[in-house]
């Protein structure tokens, strides 16, 4: 079986192939260890998106994605996806996961859980790492590239708040001078 944390960067040729998509652009990818679930507009009628599944629990076809809201225009679908080849580099994704587990400060992990899907502020592709231990959940959000953008979380237990521990400015905090080097692919600059 193959651990797809591990074999992340073989993910878009995989679906490529199982889906046959020329062009490849993606609404979102969930990626656990075990198996991966992708999003991805149907090349043919760019209107339409369908869910392809790869490893453990993936049939060998794909399922039509009811879009919700407005009926989808060819903008509206280009602003919602991502280039799923070229947006996002996925060579980094291993190191992101890692990082990311790690800027979670869960104990006790049971799941690890990565989403890569266009963020709702940039407009660009994110990758949102996911833990879940027994007592607590916590988000990091990075760019596409690896830069830190947001951490969330929540103690299950209730003593935290959803939302608490976040680690990208607000718009009413001022933005701290930057002192990676330009050339950092992990500088948490924003």
């Amino acid at each position: 079986s193959v651990d797809f944390h591990e074999e992340v960067a073989t993910i878009p040729a995989r679906l490529k192939k199982k889906s046959g998509c020329n062009p490849c652009r993606a609404l979102v990818i969930h990626i656990r260890k075990e198996h991966v679930e992708a999003e991805l507009q149907d090349w043919r009628d760019p209107l339409k998106a369908d869910a392809w599944g790869l490893g453990a629990y993936a049939g060998s076809g794909s399922e039509p994605v009811m879009m919700l809201g407005d009926k989808p225009t060819i903008e509206s679908m280009k602003a919602a996806t991502f280039d799923l080849e070229h947006d996002v580099d996925w060579s980094k994704l291993p190191g992101i996961i890692k990082r990311g587990t790690k800027l979670a400060e869960v104990d006790e992990i049971e799941e690890v859980g990565v989403h890569v899907r266009n963020h709702f502020m940039t407009g660009r592709p994110s990758v949102s790492v996911a833990v879940k231990g027994r007592r607590a959940f916590n988000t990091v959000d990075f760019d596409g590239n690896g830069r830190l953008l947001d951490k969330t979380g929540e103690v299950v237990d209730g003593a935290a708040k959803p939302g608490s521990g976040s680690a990208a400015p607000t718009a009413t905090t001022p933005r701290p001078a930057c002192t990676c080097k330009s050339t950092d692919p992990l500088c948490d600059c924003l």
